[in-house]
């Protein structure tokens, strides 16, 4: 029988709580969760959370699920990727949603960076009137 690749271990380990095992599978999948995310999230004004966020989001919600049993049925990288991508996808849907509601400005709403200059100079007096 053949043994466990690195990905299923950690894997495994996660569901134990082993906080190395989680760091592992951060260094392994935070990037390629990050691009997944810039791509659901292209169009969407820069504010209060990113693609970022989501990735970071995605991977807390899998450890804190993994660590109280919620995944009984994850046991190889396959599974595992399958669940992370579904995370990831569904919480930058969340994110799109929650910045577009009308309560929110309806996708209206701007950061600082938006009142600088073109040479990146803070528009003091702009802002004092917001």
């Amino acid at each position: 029988m053949p043994s466990k690749g690195s990905v299923s271990r950690w894997v495994d380990l996660v569901k134990l709580g082993d906080e190395e095992a989680a760091q592992k599978l951060w260094e392994r999948y935070f990037e390629q969760l990050v691009g997944l995310a810039r791509h659901q999230l292209q169009g969407l004004p820069k504010g209060m959370a990113d693609e970022e966020d989501v990735a970071l989001k995605a991977l807390d919600s899998f450890y804190r699920g993994a660590k109280t049993g919620r995944y009984p049925e994850l046991v190889d990288r396959h599974n595992l990727w399958r669940l992370l991508i579904t995370m990831t996808a569904n919480k930058s849907r969340d994110l799109v949603r929650y910045e577009h509601r009308k309560k929110r400005g309806g996708g209206k709403v701007y950061n600082e960076a938006a009142f600088n200059d073109k040479d990146g100079t803070r528009c003091s007096p702009l802002l004092d009137l917001v």
